[in-house]
C-alpha cells in the first residue's frame, strides 16, 4: 500500500486513508501515491542537498522509478503495474540526473551528452550502463550505446517490456 511508503508527516494530501483498491476509493489511492512520489521527491532533495555539502568533491546521482503506476486513470479502472496489456501510465516513470559543480568541471562532455539525451526514450536497462559511465568505469560489458552520458547513446535501440508473465 501506498500508504505504507511515507512518514505520517508527509501526509500531504488528504484524505489517505488505508483503503481497498476499488473505483469509488480512487481519490484516496492518488493521494496516498501522490504523498509517496512526495517522499521520494523529499529523500532524492536531501540527496542531493548532502552530495552539494560535500566540497569540491565530484559527484553525481541518477535516480530513475522501476515502473510506472495505473491508478484507476481511465475506464479500464487498473491499478498498479504489470497488466498482461501495458498502459501508458505503466511505462512511462520518472528519472533524474543530477550533477556536482566539480563533476561538471572535470566530466563535461557526459553532461552534455545526459542534458541532448534528456527526452530520449529509455529504459532501466540503460541504468547499469550509465552508472558505470558516470563512474568511468569500463568494461566488456559496457556498452556506450546504452548509456544516456554518452554521446553515443543509441536512442532507436529495442525497448521491452515484462508483463506479469515475464513475456
Amino acid at each position: 500500500s501506498y500508504h505504507q511508503r511515507y512518514p505520517r508527516e508527509f501526509a500531504h494530501f488528504k484524505p489517505d486513508d488505508d483503503v481497498a483498491i476499488a473505483a469509488q476509493h480512487r481519490q484516496m489511492l492518488v493521494n496516498a501515491y501522490d504523498n509517496s512520489i512526495r517522499y521520494t521527491d523529499h529523500f532524492l532533495a536531501r540527496t542531493i542537498d548532502y552530495l552539494r555539502s560535500l566540497d569540491d568533491t565530484s559527484s553525481a546521482l541518477l535516480y530513475c522509478a522501476d515502473h510506472g503506476e495505473d491508478l484507476i486513470d481511465d475506464r479500464r479502472e487498473r491499478f498498479l503495474h504489470a497488466s498482461p496489456t501495458t498502459t501508458a501510465y505503466q511505462l512511462y516513470v520518472a528519472s533524474l540526473a543530477w550533477f556536482s559543480e566539480r563533476y561538471r568541471e572535470r566530466f563535461p562532455e557526459k553532461v552534455a551528452a545526459a542534458e541532448a539525451n534528456e527526452t530520449a526514450p529509455a529504459t532501466t536497462h540503460a541504468l547499469f550502463h550509465t552508472m558505470a559511465d558516470m563512474a568511468s568505469i569500463e568494461g566488456h560489458c559496457l556498452s556506450k550505446e546504452a548509456s544516456l552520458v554518452s554521446p553515443e547513446y543509441d536512442r532507436k535501440a529495442p525497448r521491452r517490456y515484462l508483463n506479469d508473465h515475464n513475456e
